[in-house]
């Protein structure tokens, strides 16, 4: 199964990173294919812009957006 991990923390010390670790070994360990996005390393914003929201209406979806719904659609589990 191909298993896609979204993730944001800042500090690679914290349990929330070793949650993460110890799912993705035990995936892996499993068989499973696993991406882990990490939102927080690659900086990205979350926050909706009112223009971003405008743009959505009409169909036009920023690019990093599109980036993640790739992955999204790769995954047969989150």
């Amino acid at each position: 199964m191909k298993i896609l991990i979204i993730y944001t923390h800042p500090r690679a010390q914290s349990f929330n990173h070793a949650i993460k670790e110890a799912c993705v070994q035990q995936a892996e360990d499993d068989g499973h294919i696993v991406k882990v996005r990490d939102l927080y390393r690659m900086n990205f914003n979350p926050i909706l812009s009112s223009q971003e929201f405008t743009d959505t209406q009409s169909e036009i979806i920023q690019k990093d957006v599109q980036e993640e719904q790739k992955h999204i659609n790769w995954a047969e589990a989150l």
